[in-house]
């Protein structure tokens, strides 16, 4: 269940949840507007206004249940989601989804998506797992080909990507064992 609290969790009021979700359920909180979006086996929004209350947007059938999901800042109708081997794209607000996925690999769990945030065809996608040569890939034309960035990152499950918005295309990406940064200045 969701919980929200509005005074540093001293109390907090249960908001229940739409239906059973995966152990760590993906969440992003929508810069636009007062809205969680959160994926199930559908994509779903939680709104705050007045009592609140959980609205399903998708009814598409994706493979398995969601596990990342991704707002763009620019226009909150542009949403990113990931299953275990895919990766998904809505323009409309969870009406309709088009695979983007392309050449990523499919060996393992996709793990986080970020997407540059004045941008919407720039992407990076983690994956887990422990295939050295596939941890993380990038797009610039919105997932129709993916360059495979992993470079000289250890052979580490990668558990998130985050953009650096101060300049020269940089991104930490999360591991198992600790955070490392790529620019395109360093390269590595």
């Amino acid at each position: 269940d969701l919980y929200e609290s509005t005074n540093s969790g001293t109390t907090s009021i249960s908001r229940g949840s739409p239906e059973e979700g995966r152990w760590v359920t993906p969440m992003d909180m929508d810069e636009n507007g007062s809205r969680l979006v959160a994926g199930y086996t559908d994509l779903y929004e939680f709104t705050f206004a007045g009592a609140g209350s959980w609205n399903q947007l998708s009814t598409f059938s994706f493979p398995d249940q969601l596990r990342t999901i991704e707002i763009f800042p620019g226009t909150s109708n542009i949403i990113f989601v990931g299953t275990n081997f895919k990766v998904y794209k809505t323009a409309n607000n969870g009406v309709s989804f088009i695979d983007i996925t392309g050449n990523i690999s499919s060996t393992d769990i996709i793990t986080s998506i970020e997407v540059n945030p004045t941008n919407e065809d720039e992407l990076w996608v983690t994956l887990g797992g422990w295939n050295a040569a596939n941890h993380v890939y990038h797009t610039i034309d919105g997932g129709s080909n993916w360059n495979n960035i992993t470079g000289t990152l250890p052979n580490l499950p990668c558990n998130i990507v985050k953009y650096d918005p101060s300049g020269n295309g940089g991104i930490f990406v999360g591991t198992d064992i600790g955070v490392y940064f790529r620019d395109n200045i360093t390269g590595t």
